[in-house]
């Protein structure tokens, strides 16, 4: 019977581990990765940032040129270009393309997840027509400017579907987590190495699974091979991913303190581990 309730206690507290590891990090997804108000924050900052900029004046410049065709133009496109994007009407303009274009992504509805900066490039055309009355004729309707196709549903990773279908379950992991770990400390035996089980179980849990949403998100990264969308999305990755390397040293250091204190709890009662610990073996005795 001490047997079982040893190995018991020690599979419900691994349970316990990685339920907790996934529901911490699944919470992290749900606010970080599929809240389009949090990832609006997010690229409110990137599309600030002056290198992003520098490279959307530049791909919008390319763009109009297609249409006009004079070169003697580019250095007046690019200084109008360059004027409009750092606007920041045009900035909520791109906000919006990008809210839109996150929103397709999350609720599963389009087979294609597409930026469409179309309310941009209106603006676009109506401020350079207004500088540069001569461009009117030829800059075309803006209808189809800036329709960038992200990503096909289809090429998303496996694990973004398995991340997509059980984010909302974050909170109902955490608390199975908390009960199962809680029932292993109150059935088992050896509540010192429990813990420690515990602590270290949710590091290292924590962190093969923080590795795993991130190789899927660089997954999805590498798949963006648009120009405009691919400068505009590298940013935002890189803030996703500095807010994963947080999230994993955070597991780490939780799991860490519970190892510790369990470990603490062993060394301050020598009594408790020698008397009461029924993990240690006893020595057989000798025949006579």
């Amino acid at each position: 019977m001490k047997v079982v309730r040893i190995v018991a206690s020690v599979l419900l507290v691994l349970l316990g581990a990685c339920s907790l590891a996934a529901g911490s990090v699944l919470w992290w997804t749900d606010g970080k990765v599929f809240d389009t108000n949090q990832v609006s924050l997010t690229t409110k900052e990137v599309l600030r940032d002056p290198e992003v900029q520098a490279l959307l004046s530049q791909e919008i410049t390319e763009k109009v040129m297609t249409y006009v065709g004079d070169e003697t133009l580019r250095a007046q496109i690019t200084n109008l270009v360059a004027q409009i994007v750092a606007d920041e009407r045009a900035l909520t303009l791109m906000d919006e393309g990008v809210r839109e274009a996150h929103t397709l992504l999350v609720n599963g509805s389009s087979p294609t997840v597409q930026l469409n900066l179309r309310a941009l490039a209106t603006e676009v055309r109506a401020q350079m027509v207004t500088a540069a009355p001569q461009l009117d004729a030829s800059l075309p309707a803006a209808d189809t400017w800036f329709e960038f196709q992200l990503l096909e549903r289809s090429d998303l990773p496996k694990s973004y579907e398995w991340i997509e279908r059980f984010h909302t379950s974050a909170v109902a992991l955490l608390v199975l987590g908390a009960c199962l770990v809680a029932l292993a400390l109150v059935l088992g035996p050896g509540r010192w190495a429990l813990m420690l089980v515990a602590g270290l179980g949710v590091a290292g849990f924590g962190l093969l699974i923080v590795v795993a949403l991130r190789t899927a998100l660089r997954s999805a990264e590498d798949r963006v091979t648009d120009p405009v969308a691919r400068a505009a999305s590298k940013d935002i990755f890189q803030v996703f991913f500095r807010e994963l390397n947080r999230q994993s040293i955070t597991l780490i250091v939780v799991g860490g303190i519970v190892a510790l204190l369990g470990v603490s709890i062993g060394l301050i009662r020598p009594e408790y581990m020698r008397e009461k610990d029924p993990w240690a073996v006893e020595p057989r005795k000798r025949r006579r």
